[in-house]
């Protein structure tokens, strides 16, 4: 599949034939499409907290509230990769139907894996770094609310491949590796910046 996206932000035209291809499409007479993606993109740092952030607690008291701290003595990288690893291996049962990557066999578990081990690294940081599983919960629901932001933005005409391009693809966590880097480099996963209690 071609991988080059491109994005249409006059028309939004992928999101107006979503609307439309979903049977929303009614709310195209109320409300310009522009309108429509202003009020979603609005509605982000909410949806951020309520519902995605209440919605993620559960997992973060679990993932980064209890396990990861209980892994720190195998040190601070183990712990951050095993706990992420381990959250992306959850989510085996979605992938295997299809959610996130459109894979529907190993290759979007082993996807998903990657993944969250990254995005787990930054969001673990978080959590170890505040000492309080709130921030980390709070980005878990930022990235879940943020998942179908390239979906207001894709031009009609545009490939999408949520493997490469989607909010978990492979771009993003070239993002994500990168931000990781300079934390690093700067010495904050450092044991005496990181507050491990």
């Amino acid at each position: 599949m071609e991988s080059n996206v491109s994005i249409d932000l006059v028309d939004f035209s992928g999101f107006a034939a979503q609307l439309r291809q979903s049977g929303e499409g009614a709310a195209l007479n109320d409300l310009s499409v522009g309108q429509l993606v202003a009020i979603q993109l609005l509605s982000l740092p909410v949806a951020a907290i309520i519902p995605n952030s209440l919605l993620a607690l559960g997992e973060e008291l679990g993932w980064r509230g209890w396990l990861l701290p209980s892994l720190l003595p195998l040190g601070t990288w183990p712990a951050l990769l095993i706990t992420g690893a381990l959250w992306g291996f959850w989510h085996a049962p979605l992938m295997l139907l299809g959610y996130n990557f459109g894979l529907t066999g190993p290759s979007g578990v082993i996807l998903m894996i990657i993944a969250c081990a990254t995005f787990g690294i930054l969001i673990g940081w978080l959590r170890l770094r505040s000492s309080s599983v709130w921030p980390s919960t709070i980005a878990h629901g930022a990235l879940n609310a943020a998942g179908g932001f390239a979906l207001l933005i894709i031009d009609i005409r545009s490939p999408f491949d949520p493997v490469s391009t989607g909010p978990l693809g492979w771009s993003t966590w070239i993002v994500i590796m990168i931000v990781i880097a300079a934390l690093a480099a700067s010495g904050q996963f450092s044991a005496r910046r990181l507050r491990q209690r």
